[in-house]
C-alpha cells in the first residue's frame, strides 16, 4: 500500500514537471530516460498510456533513443490516438495539400512506428538493449504490444541460460497476459537456471510474505495470481528443484499439495541435482522451517525421507539439532531410517546422544540454504532427552519385531546410553510426565 501511494505521488510530480516543460528524452549517466524508467515501474505502463504520452510530440519523438522509440511504438499500437496525434503533427510540418504543387496527396509515415522497421532495429540492436526492452515488455506490457513482435520472429528464448528468461520476467511480475502469449508462442518453460518462470512467481510470493505487508493482502495477491501458478504447473515438461521448497517456506498448503500432485519433489533413489545438491530435498527444508503440515503432505506423497544435505545431515538430524520433537515423531512414524549412517559418518542416534549430554540450553548448529523461521532458538535439555527417549523406544520396537538373526544388526544400548538414561531419571522437571517413554529393562 505504501509503495502504491508513493508511486501515485511520483506520477503526480512527474506530470507537474512535464507540464512545466521538463524534457522526458534526457538520459541519465546509465543511458536511461524517463520513458524507460517509468515503463519499468509497477504501474508505469498505465501512466504512459493514460498521461505521459500526451507530452510527447513529433519533435521529441524524433530525438529519443532507439529503446524509447520501441516502447512508445508499442504503446502507440494500444493507444491509437497517440499515433494519430503524432501523425497529424508530422503532416502539419509539411505544405498543406490544398496549396501544394503536387497533384496528389502525399502520405507521411512515422518510421519509428512502422512494425517492420522496429523489428529490424530490435534484431540488429546490441544484446543488452534488446534484452532490456523485451524483459520490460514481458514484465509490464500487454498482449497487443507483445504479439506483433513475436509474430515477426523475435527470439523469445534468447539470452544466457543463467539469466531471468522473458517468460520468467512475465511470471515474476505476475503479468498473466504476457505469460499466456509467450507460452502459446512456445517459450521454453524451463529457461533460466537461476529462476525458472515457476520459481520466479513463487519467489515473488515468498518475498512479499517476508515483508511488512499484512498477511491478508499477501493471500489476496496469491489468490489473484493463482491462475498463473496453475498455468505454469500444468505446462508439459516443466520441472524445478526449488519450486516446492519455496512453497514450503511460503507455508501455503494448497500450493504445496498442488505441486506434489503434479509430480514435484525429490523421490526416493532420485540423484541430487539443482537445489537438491545443497539442501538435500524438500523434507530437510521442511524440518528447517518447522512446517508440520507440509511434512505430512510430503510423507503422504512418498517423498524421500533420508536424503542428506551438503553437510551430510538428514531431516531426522535437523529435527534433533533444533529440538523439533513433534516433527521427529512424524518422520519416525512416516518411515525415516533411524539406523542410517550418512556419507559423512553421522547417525541420528549418535547426534541424539551427544545433544542429551551437552550443556543446556543448547544452541542449534546446523544451518541451511534457505534460512529458518524459528530463528535458531535455544534447545532445552527436556527437548533433547525426550527426543533421545523416543529414539530408544522406536529402536526397541524395531528389535522386538525383528528375528533373532536380524537383532544383531541394530544398535545395542551401550554404557553411554545407560548414563544418558540415568541423567534423564534425575531430570525431575520432565521425568514424571515422560517416564513411560523409556524401556526400563535396558537401564
Amino acid at each position: 500500500m505504501k509503495n502504491g501511494r508513493l508511486e501515485q505521488k511520483l506520477q503526480t510530480f512527474s506530470t507537474v514537471l512535464l507540464s512545466a516543460g521538463a524534457d522526458p528524452t534526457l538520459l541519465d549517466s546509465e543511458g536511461s530516460s524517463a520513458v524507460s524508467m517509468i515503463f519499468n515501474a509497477a504501474a508505469g505502463l498505465d501512466y504512459l498510456q493514460s498521461c505521459f504520452y500526451k507530452f510527447i510530440d513529433i519533435i521529441r519523438f524524433q530525438e529519443i533513443s532507439s529503446r524509447d522509440t520501441w516502447i512508445l511504438a508499442a504503446i502507440a499500437r494500444s493507444v491509437p490516438n497517440f499515433h494519430l496525434r503524432l501523425q497529424k503533427q508530422l503532416e502539419d510540418f509539411h505544405t498543406p495539400w490544398s496549396i501544394s504543387s503536387f497533384p496528389t496527396r502525399t502520405s507521411f509515415t512515422i518510421i519509428g512506428f512502422d512494425l517492420n522497421h522496429q523489428i529490424s532495429e530490435i534484431k540488429n540492436a546490441d544484446d543488452l538493449s534488446r534484452a532490456s526492452f523485451m524483459r520490460g515488455l514481458c514484465g509490464r506490457g500487454t498482449a497487443s504490444m507483445l504479439e506483433p513482435l513475436i509474430r515477426c520472429g523475435l527470439d523469445i528464448n534468447e539470452g544466457n541460460n543463467g539469466e531471468m528468461s522473458y517468460l520468467g520476467e512475465a511470471a515474476n511480475t505476475a503479468n498473466h497476459e504476457a505469460l499466456s502469449v509467450l507460452l502459446n508462442a512456445g517459450a521454453d518453460i524451463n529457461r533460466g537456471t537461476i529462476y525458472s518462470p515457476l520459481d520466479a512467481l513463487l519467489e515473488r510470493w515468498v518475498t512479499l510474505n517476508n515483508t511488512n505487508v499484512p498477511k491478508t493482502q499477501v493471500m489476496e495477491t496469491i489468490t489473484n495470481e493463482w491462475p498463473i501458478f496453475e498455468q505454469l504447473v500444468k505446462t508439459p515438461g516443466i520441472w524445478s528443484t526449488g519450486a516446492l521448497i519455496r512453497a514450503i517456506i511460503l507455508r501455503h498448503d494448497e500450493c504445496v499439495e498442488c505441486l506434489l500432485q503434479s509430480g514435484f519433489g525429490r523421490k526416493a533413489n532420485e540423484m541430487p541435482h539443482g537445489y537438491y545438491i545443497l539442501s538435500g530435498g524438500e523434507v530437510v527444508e521442511t524440518v528447517k522451517h518447522k512446517n508440520t503440515a507440509a511434512l505430512k503432505l510430503l510423507i503422504k506423497y512418498q517423498a524421500g525421507l533420508d536424503f542428506e544435505d551438503r553437510e551430510g545431515y538428514t531431516a531426522l538430524m535437523h529435527c534433533l539439532d533444533k529440538g523439533h520433537t513433534e516433527l521427529f515423531k512424524i518422520l519416525v512414524e512416516g518411515g525415516a531410517n533411524l539406523t542410517h549412517r550418512t556419507s559423512a559418518g553421522f547417525s541420528a542416534k549418535g547426534l541424539a546422544r551427544t545433544n542429551a549430554t551437552a550443556a543446556h540450553p543448547r544452541k542449534p548448529t546446523l544451518r541451511g540454504v534457505f534460512g529458518y523461521t524459528d530463528q535458531m532458538r535455544p534447545v532445552t535439555q527436556g527437548e533433547d532427552l525426550e527426543a533421545y527417549a523416543l529414539m530408544i523406544q522406536k529402536l526397541e520396537s524395531i528389535q522386538e519385531q525383528a528375528s533373532d538373526s536380524a537383532k544383531s544388526r541394530f544398535c545395542k544400548i551401550d554404557s553411554t546410553d545407560q548414563q544418558v538414561s540415568n541423567r534423564r531419571r534425575n531430570f525431575t522437571d520432565i521425568h514424571a510426565s515422560r517416564s513411560d517413554l523409556l524401556l526400563h529393562s535396558h537401564f
